[in-house]
């Protein structure tokens, strides 16, 4: 084996092949160290990331959650002014229907029907007012017609009392042997 030794500027003998050993085992050495950070970094960075997104993934249900609520809000909004709207629309319906049923009743007013029938369409009112009962028989008022009945009834009393007053006569006229049968 070749031993190569070397003095250097400051005049040490330095045995090479032992320093490259030593050096090789400093190297790999310093790898595993440096590979151990490596990881360890890689480990605490996805340590790190894992938190992260763990953060995140809270934010985000949070920010779910309220625009989610915010959106709820925003919608009952939306129909409490349409209600209100609504509301103020059947206010507005039942005044002008409260309008209508006055001026329905103004045109209905026989005033006005006079007035228009007297100035618009030229008529005038009459002298003499006939009435015509609705409730007639055969041409004849209700009255007319119970009075009619009532005198029939007169009529026929008096003829029954006619009878029986000659009936009576006829007792108190009776002649010996003579017996008026009827």
């Amino acid at each position: 084996m070749n031993k190569l030794i070397v003095v250097d500027k400051k005049k040490e003998v330095k045995d090479y092949k032992r320093l490259n050993s030593t050096a090789r085992k400093d190297r790999n050495t310093k790898k595993k160290r440096v590979r151990k950070q490596r990881s360890n970094k890689q480990k605490n960075n996805s340590n790190t990331l894992l938190f992260m997104s763990g953060y995140a993934l809270i934010i985000l249900i949070i920010v779910i959650f309220g625009i989610l609520y915010i959106n709820k809000y925003v919608e009952m909004n939306k129909i409490n002014l349409q209600m209100n709207q609504v509301q103020s629309k059947i206010k507005d319906l039942e005044e002008e229907k409260q309008k209508l049923k006055l001026n329905l009743s103004q045109y209905k007013s026989l005033d006005r029907i006079e007035n228009i029938a007297k100035v618009e369409l030229g008529m005038v009112e009459p002298k003499q007012v006939k009435y015509i009962s609705m409730n007639s028989k055969n041409g004849t008022s209700l009255k007319q017609n119970q009075d009619l009945h009532l005198n029939d009834r007169l009529v026929e009393i008096s003829k029954l009392g006619e009878k029986v007053s000659t009936w009576l006569q006829g007792f108190s006229q009776v002649e010996a042997g003579t017996l008026n049968n009827e």
